[in-house]
């Protein structure tokens, strides 16, 4: 099942925000974690980026590390609290 950005993000806003600034990741890093904190599966991401799937995954699982957070919701929350990840409107909800 595929939720969007805006769903995700309001199902964990009660999460708290990440210990370390986005800064902290590589520049791959922090384009997958946009990516798929903005709602997009692995296998689309590797595909956008010409990746392998275990790339982007691992990619995704050192960002989570390196900003502190442990679970795909949290990243899903600092996306949406950062505003690196798509804004929610009326139609997006």
């Amino acid at each position: 099942m595929h939720f969007s950005s805006c769903v995700k993000a309001k199902s964990v806003s009660r999460l708290p925000p990440a210990s370390r600034p986005a800064q902290a990741l590589t520049s791959r890093e922090a384009e997958v974690s946009h990516l798929y904190g903005s709602g997009l599966p692995i296998v689309d991401i590797g595909t956008q980026l010409n990746r392998a799937n275990q790339t982007v995954s691992t990619q995704k699982i050192k960002a989570m590390k390196r900003i502190g957070i442990g679970r795909n919701a949290d990243l899903f929350q600092y996306e949406y609290q950062t505003g690196r990840a798509a804004s929610c409107t009326k139609d997006n909800t």
